[in-house]
């Protein structure tokens, strides 16, 4: 396992005369998505200099840089925008971007799982429409019904152990 640093500086406004923890804590409160997103964006830039060094190692002459491609994630602090490396293969003529392949970064997916699983659980007891509302006030994320549908649906898919009713044997009551 790699490992990274990243230097960080952040200046916190402490008063001299009544400190409050409630003060303290709000604070900590306003840093915790610019820390999140510093952290992330050292992260990825790593991982994507070393995919790409991997690639031109592997082959030294066929890779070469060709601009960045704008990638939006919403993740539970908010709307994450990093600009991905882009590679051109000079044998194919095709444009990679190493990074979403070297940490599994879904194609076309905005919406981090993270992001829904707080609907997840709203959604026994809201509609998805209220749970929508609930999951965009407290987190920041502008996640539409049917998105949080569909995270719902693969989570009973994957976590869930349900069985399937309609190959079952059971005699159906006529009503």
């Amino acid at each position: 396992m790699a490992e990274i640093q990243i230097d960080l500086k952040l200046t916190v406004k402490v008063p001299q005369e009544g400190m409050k923890i409630n003060n303290l804590l709000y604070q900590l409160r306003k840093f915790m998505p610019q820390l999140f997103f510093a952290i992330l964006q050292a992260i990825f830039s790593a991982v994507e200099e070393k995919a790409i060094a991997e690639l031109k190692k592997a082959s030294p002459q066929r890779y070469v840089r060709n601009g960045r491609q704008t990638r939006q994630i919403r993740t539970a602090y908010g709307l994450f925008r990093y600009q991905m490396a882009r590679i051109r293969d000079k044998e194919t003529r095709h444009t990679l971007t190493p990074l979403p392949g070297a940490i599994g970064l879904a194609r076309y997916r905005r919406h981090m799982i993270e992001t829904g699983e707080g609907g997840i659980g709203l959604v026994c007891h809201l509609s998805y429409r209220k749970t929508v509302k609930e999951v965009d006030r407290l987190l920041g994320t502008d996640m539409s019904k049917s998105t949080l549908h569909r995270q719902v649906q693969i989570f009973a898919r994957d976590r869930c152990d349900w069985p399937d009713l309609k190959e079952s044997s059971l005699p159906v009551p006529d009503g």
